[in-house]
């Protein structure tokens, strides 16, 4: 069995059962089953059903692993290999019954994503990848687009939620892209954009103040087409979701020079 089989099939699994909950359930909440972190960042009764079918099915397979789980306020449970879980990725698109929204799944170990798993809910196209084994869309092999130029490329991006202190820097950079490239999309799962990229139905992605759960699947999704993920620097280490940039590759450096102004803004 390939290194890391194991681990692929529970995440797939765990996915496609949470996403059976999900399904059934989008659209469908009343006042009491929503609630709020923070004035626009919603949690429904749903992500948190959602999480504990993926960490139970995840325990039975792995039971010895880490998790960090988003709607367990970050670490639940210490250590490596680790899952890192976002059980609805989109989720004021689920609670208005508007697609797409998302399960993502990926497992860190030795500082970097080994497997990953997005799963889009509404449509169920699942994308996989494991480190050193390419990425897959329902199964057939995918790469990355070939488009040379961002004024030939259809980039994605996602505004901060929580704070507007650098709504003006956002604005310039959007600004920038609606200019330089073919259009701009922002469907508010940021797993799906990087899967997008991944596939080559986007060229690029950028987008600052996410979390870890938001993007660990869907940077190795990239890595493994033949993209390329990187922080606003253009440091290709461990991105936290901080900040990013996932492209083709062949985009990567004029979206860098497009995203100057959100460099070091918090």
């Amino acid at each position: 069995m390939p290194m890391y089989a194991k681990e692929l099939n529970a995440a797939v699994r765990a996915a496609q059962a949470a996403t059976r909950l999900i399904r059934a359930s989008a659209g469908q909440l009343v006042s009491d089953q929503v609630s709020r972190k923070g004035f626009k960042d919603l949690v429904t009764s749903t992500d948190v059903a959602a999480q504990d079918i993926i960490i139970r099915i995840l325990n039975e397979a792995c039971p010895d692993y880490g998790i960090v789980a988003e709607e367990q306020g970050g670490e639940a449970r210490f250590g490596e290999p680790r899952w890192i879980i976002d059980p609805i990725d989109g989720t004021v698109n689920f609670a208005h019954g508007l697609p797409p929204f998302a399960v993502s799944i990926a497992l860190e170990n030795e500082g970097a994503t080994q497997v990953g798993v997005v799963l889009e809910a509404a449509r169920g196209e699942l994308f996989t990848a494991i480190r050193g084994q390419g990425t897959f869309r329902n199964g057939a092999p995918v790469t990355v687009s070939s488009r040379p130029r961002l004024k030939s490329s259809v980039v994605a991006t996602g505004f901060p939620f929580k704070s507007f202190g650098t709504l003006s820097e956002q604005m310039e950079v959007l600004q920038r892209f609606l200019i330089e490239t073919r259009g701009v999309r922002r469907f508010g799962a940021a797993s799906l954009d990087l899967a997008y990229v991944a596939c080559g139905l986007f060229d690029g992605f950028y987008e600052s103040d996410l979390k870890v759960w938001d993007i660990a699947a869907g940077s190795l999704l990239i890595t493994e087409a033949g993209g390329r993920v990187s922080d606003f620097g253009g440091e290709t280490g461990h991105v936290d979701g901080t900040s990013i940039v996932a492209t083709n590759g062949w985009v990567h450096e004029e979206m860098l020079l497009l995203v100057t102004p959100l460099r070091g803004v918090r």
